[in-house]
């Protein structure tokens, strides 16, 4: 789509996390049960033929884009992958998170898992469950970019995070602080 061009892989991730994240409040407004989001059963038990209904979806999509900025590149994304919205939306009925998985990492190739960065979503220095020793920032984290190199916090440094900066020790807790004078 000529509105998604020339915008960054990680700004059109954030515009895709965005979208998720609003359609999931518009189907917890459009629930009007506010239920914690997820529970299908539970969804068609108490919303019946409603819970999946196309009434349902419009109404949901058609503010979805309002807050998420740029709104102009949000709406191509929604009207690019309409048909991919609407298959998850009547023949998946997955969570929310399937739908941020089928649209954000596999069909838009915007974003990856938490954790992980770069065109193939390779795990960030450090693994992804804990990148950086978590003492620090996995350059690239859950988007297809960056080189998955850490980039430390104060104080540390190493390839993930796991020693000391000149001028700072190693305390009883196990983090790297300023020697009190």
């Amino acid at each position: 789509s000529p509105v998604l061009s020339g915008r960054s892989k990680k700004e059109l991730c954030n515009v895709c996390k965005d979208f998720i994240k609003k359609f999931e409040d518009g189907m917890k407004r459009t629930d009007n049960k506010n239920f914690g989001g997820g529970d299908t059963d539970w969804e068609e038990r108490k919303l019946g033929s409603f819970a999946r209904s196309e009434t349902r979806l419009v109404e949901i999509l058609e503010n979805v884009c309002e807050n998420v900025s740029p709104k102009h590149a949000c709406n191509g994304m929604v009207e690019d992958h309409e048909e991919q919205i609407e298959h998850w939306w009547f023949k998946i009925h997955g969570t929310i998170d399937e739908l941020e998985k089928k649209l954000c990492f596999d069909e838009l190739k915007f974003c990856c898992p938490k954790g992980n960065y770069g065109k193939k979503c390779k795990e960030c220095t450090g693994g992804p469950e804990n990148p950086c020793n978590g003492k620090g920032s996995c350059s690239g984290d859950g988007w297809r970019g960056g080189n998955g190199k850490c980039k430390c916090d104060e104080g540390y440094e190493g390839d993930i995070c796991e020693k000391c900066q000149e001028g700072y020790e190693l305390t009883a807790n196990a983090t790297c602080e300023k020697p009190k004078e």
